[in-house]
């Protein structure tokens, strides 16, 4: 059951998604169009500078609409007008949450690749000043291609297969940090419709104010961390460990902290649509 819920959450959002996508292709494509216009060299920079950063953020914001469109799928579906049809299925309520979180997860995912190859795409080309300058630059002061193979050649010889252990760490914490803010608002949300009329002023105010107080709890971390650190480092404790043993020393702490909170959104959220589910 768990495979027909999913599917149907990643066939539910094809058309606004597929429409958000599309804007920023056309989006993509006038940008580009018009940083690419034959402007005067000094107007060329400016426009294509100003070009940049207003690309820049506005793509940005495709993501961003991406997750919203996620959030109001979860809450439309769990607490809103659909949510007597959705629990009216046959199914546990952890079945539910997981069909969400997977296909809320899929999607993000999805909208975070396609805005960086569209960056990408909006970057290529010899038409930018500041690349042409770049190049200029390189190609006059470059006078010996051998230094580079040689500082390569070198890299490669200290590469070592244990230095691949914080690039898995760091891609895992990536994962972890996009599942664990996508919990936090699901257990929002699960909060707010306790308050009837008010469950959307509840929920947002419930985000707020559980965000301050990881801010706080993670504020208390570092420091924590920082004192222990100069502490552990007093002692020897950090003496026989190399660069990349304390830097998967730290990865490996934001990593658990990130699975413990994600384990107990999904808990507490389950638990209280289980238990106290409220569609009035």
């Amino acid at each position: 059951m768990l495979g027909k819920l999913v599917k149907e959450e990643f066939n539910s959002y094809r058309m606004s998604v597929g429409i958000t996508f599309l804007a920023g292709v056309i989006f993509t494509i006038f940008m580009k169009i018009v940083c690419m216009l034959p402007y005067q060299k000094d107007a060329k920079y400016l426009i294509q500078t100003m070009g940049f950063y207003g690309y820049y953020y506005i793509i940005m914001l495709m993501s961003v609409a991406v997750g919203v469109l996620v959030i109001v799928r979860f809450y439309s579906t769990m607490v809103g007008d659909r949510g007597y049809l959705t629990w009216t299925l046959p199914v546990k309520s952890t079945t539910i949450i997981w069909s969400k979180l997977l296909g809320g997860l899929f999607w993000n995912i999805i909208a975070f690749i396609v805005t960086i190859a569209l960056f990408a795409i909006f970057l290529v080309g010899k038409y930018w000043v500041i690349w042409n300058d770049f190049a200029m630059n390189v190609t006059l002061n470059e006078t010996n291609v051998d230094v580079l193979h040689e500082i390569l050649g070198e890299l490669m010889e200290m590469f070592r297969l244990e230095y691949l252990i914080p690039v898995f760490l760091v891609l895992i914490t990536l994962l972890v940090y996009q599942i664990m803010p996508q919990l936090l608002v699901y257990f929002c949300i699960a909060i707010g419709q306790l308050f009837g009329k008010w469950r959307i002023v509840a929920s947002i105010g419930c985000y707020f104010v559980l965000m301050i107080i990881m801010e706080i709890f993670m504020i208390a971390g570092i420091a924590v961390l920082t004192v222990g650190g100069v502490s552990a480092a007093s002692v020897g404790f950090f003496e026989n460990m190399s660069i990349f043993g304390i830097i998967n020393f730290v990865l490996s702490i934001v990593l658990v902290v990130g699975i413990i909170l994600s384990v107990v959104f999904f808990l507490f959220t389950n638990m209280i649509f289980k238990r106290h589910l409220n569609l009035e």
